[in-house]
This record gives C-alpha cells, sequence and structure tokens, in this order.
C-alpha cells in the first residue's frame, strides 16, 4: 500500500475542523436568527392583541354588530382572533366556528396568560392545518381567570428550517473541501513536491551517482536542506 505523505493528515485535520466550526457557527448563527425573527413576530401580535382588546366590551357580551366589528378588525389586522371565556370555550374565531373548536385552556399561551398577563407559542394549528404564532391576553388584567384575547398569524412551517440547516451543513462542507483543498495544494508547492525532489537525488547519491542534484525549491528550510544535500555531494 502507498504511504500518504505526511501532510495529509494535516491538511484532513484541517478539514475536519473547519467543517466542524462552519458547522456549529452556523447552526447557531441560524437557530439566533429563527428565535430573533420569532420573537419579531410576537412583538408585533402582542401589539395587536392590545388592540383587539380595545374593541372587546368589558362584560365581555357579543352582540352581532360586535361579532362583526371584531371579525373586520382580523381582516384589516390581517390577524386571526379567537375570544376564549374562562371554562376555556371558544366565544369567537375570525377564521374557523367556535362551536367545532374544542376546549382552549390547556393551550399553551393561554395557560401562559393566565398566569403571567401574556403568553405566546408557536406550533400547527389544529383548526387550520398552518404552522402559526400565537399571542394571548386577558381581556381584563385583573381577572386572569376571565375572557382571554387570542391573536396568531400563519408562520412558515418547519421544512424552511431543516432546509437552511441541509444549507448551512453543505456550506460547512464545502468551506471544510476549500479551506482543505488550498493548504493541500500549498505544502504540495511548498513542501510535498521539493520534498520529493530531495529524496530522490538522496537515494541516487547513495547509488553512487555524485553528479546529481537537488533544485532549491521549495519553503526556506526545504532549500538549505537541498544546498547541504548538494554540498555532501560535492
Amino acid at each position: 500500500m502507498t504511504r500518504r505523505p505526511f501532510p495529509f493528515g494535516m491538511v484532513l485535520a484541517v478539514a475536519v475542523t473547519t467543517l466542524v466550526v462552519v458547522a456549529a457557527c452556523g447552526t447557531v448563527i441560524h437557530m439566533a436568527g429563527r428565535r430573533a425573527v420569532y420573537l419579531q413576530h410576537v412583538s408585533g401580535l402582542d401589539h395587536h392583541a392590545r388592540l383587539v382588546r380595545e374593541w372587546v366590551p368589558k362584560d365581555a357580551r357579543l352582540d352581532a354588530a360586535e361579532r362583526q366589528r371584531i371579525n373586520d378588525l382580523a381582516r384589516v389586522l390581517s390577524t386571526r382572533v379567537t375570544l376564549i371565556d374562562g371554562a376555556g370555550r371558544i366565544v369567537l374565531d375570525s377564521d374557523a366556528t367556535a362551536d367545532l373548536m374544542d376546549n382552549h385552556n390547556h393551550r399553551p399561551e393561554v395557560v401562559a396568560a393566565r398566569a403571567s398577563g401574556m403568553g405566546h407559542d408557536s406550533r400547527r394549528s389544529g383548526t387550520l392545518g398552518e404552522h402559526s404564532v400565537y399571542v394571548a391576553r386577558p381581556l381584563d388584567p385583573g381577572r386572569p381567570d376571565g375572557l382571554i384575547v387570542r391573536v396568531s398569524h400563519w408562520r412558515e412551517d418547519a421544512p424552511p428550517g431543516a432546509t437552511s440547516l441541509l444549507a448551512v451543513a453543505g456550506s460547512a462542507g464545502l468551506s471544510a473541501l476549500a479551506a482543505g483543498s488550498v493548504l493541500w495544494l500549498l505544502l504540495r508547492r511548498h513542501w510535498v513536491v521539493p520534498l520529493r525532489g530531495v529524496s530522490e537525488v538522496a537515494e541516487h547519491l547513495a547509488h553512487g551517482e555524485w553528479r546529481r542534484r537537488a533544485a532549491p525549491a521549495g519553503t526556506e528550510d526545504v532549500r538549505a536542506l537541498a544546498g547541504r544535500l548538494n554540498e555532501i555531494a560535492a
């Protein structure tokens, strides 16, 4: 089996290290970016929740005209509005039939809103079948067990995240390949090829071919080695 030149292991180590570093950094940046976008989305929806809350009667009694006003507001804001009573029943939903929806008191954003005054979550909607961001607030902050105003908006589903991670992994692989290739070319030009030339000349000298000389090529150390070998031959 042909023995690989010693720089090969070093190049491989650099390539693997580059791959790991780029993949780790890219993943962290990717996740941080998605988190920042999500929080920005939550902030925008929270403003909508506060606005919708001002349009809901304080006694939470909705007649047909008030329901229409809230539905119109939801369309203007391009936001889904859901009103959830203290028992978890849906009083109004701008995008779905309230009577067909299940109890919402166990939803993470509703639980958090009742506990701390504001809650948010991101998940796939079982009602609409799309990935959404939800923000919920009590209608009356002093009555967390009362009506909950929840707003939501669709969000790109999970596959784009997976695609981004694949892009990060692909970029890491290409970066590692590029770094390894450049390093290998540099090592080959300045170390591997010149050292092979010195080795071949040394082998000829060992067989008594004293007229052979090593070409002064490569790094300073390799050129110095070639010069010493030529002095020995002379």
